[in-house]
């Protein structure tokens, strides 16, 4: 695992400049702003109850995020097919872009897991009987825990814009395929009534409807189908070879 976060630079992404990287850090910010004008490290011990709380609410939110991440690891891996995965790397002209996505639902449940554990010490370390630590301490602590776990929320968002994305994509290919289709099928037809206008040229438009039609539901009475689809099928057929009446 460790070795594909290497491969792709995941490690690198916590000093980049993506959406999850500016809303962590004006969120940080923020905070520490916050922590400054209210002096919470001079009254920490009144703030205690409230940072216990707090963490507590944090883990079970992280808990129920790896939930989130496997259903959308299920998702993908039924999503992509082979056939799909050949339309994302031509579309991304990137042969690996399945392979980091799977890695970022990776990376970001290795945060995850690392943020609860590091919630659970500090709240053993609130609890506990040491010394308070110093101030510039403290607030190292502070950036650091802050930043990353706003850093894991705007991660979850990225990897969620990127699935909407592929999505989107998905589609828009099943779309085009839709319209190949129906071109394909159209060039069949004409093709066929072009074939059928030259062997029967010499004849009466009545002789060729008649030859055609009893033509048409011998073949249908061959087709291993239940009996409605051949009568829609006959049906169908008849009518698109219908006689026009003379006027």
């Amino acid at each position: 695992m460790i070795k594909k976060f290497l491969k792709y630079g995941k490690f690198k992404e916590y000093f980049a400049w993506e959406f999850e990287n500016r809303f962590a850090l004006v969120g940080t910010i923020f905070l520490g702003f916050a922590t400054y004008f209210f002096k919470i490290y001079d009254d920490l011990q009144n703030y205690i109850a409230i940072l216990n709380s707090t963490l507590g609410v944090i883990i079970g939110a992280l808990i129920g995020t790896l939930a989130l991440i496997f259903s959308g690891i299920v998702f993908w891996g039924s999503l992509f097919d082979k056939k799909f995965r050949n339309e994302i790397i031509k579309f991304t002209e990137d042969k690996n872009t399945v392979d980091k996505l799977y890695t970022s639902y990776l990376f970001l449940a290795f945060n995850i897991l690392g943020n609860i554990l590091f919630s659970i010490f500090l709240i053993l370390t609130l609890n506990s009987s040491r010394e308070k630590v110093g101030q510039i301490l403290f607030m190292v602590v502070e950036i650091m825990y802050v930043y990353w776990f706003l850093f894991i929320l705007g991660y979850l968002v990225s990897i969620m814009r990127n699935g909407i994305n592929l999505i989107w994509l998905k589609d828009e290919s099943e779309e085009v395929e839709k319209n190949k289709k129906t071109i394909y099928e159209s060039a069949n037809e004409l093709r066929i009534d072009i074939l059928f206008e030259l062997l029967y040229r010499n004849m009466t438009a009545e002789e060729t409807h008649d030859n055609l039609m009893n033509i048409i539901n011998n073949r249908i009475k061959l087709l291993d189908k239940p009996e409605d689809e051949k009568r829609k099928l006959a049906e169908y057929l008849e009518k698109y070879y219908e006689l026009e009446e003379k006027k």
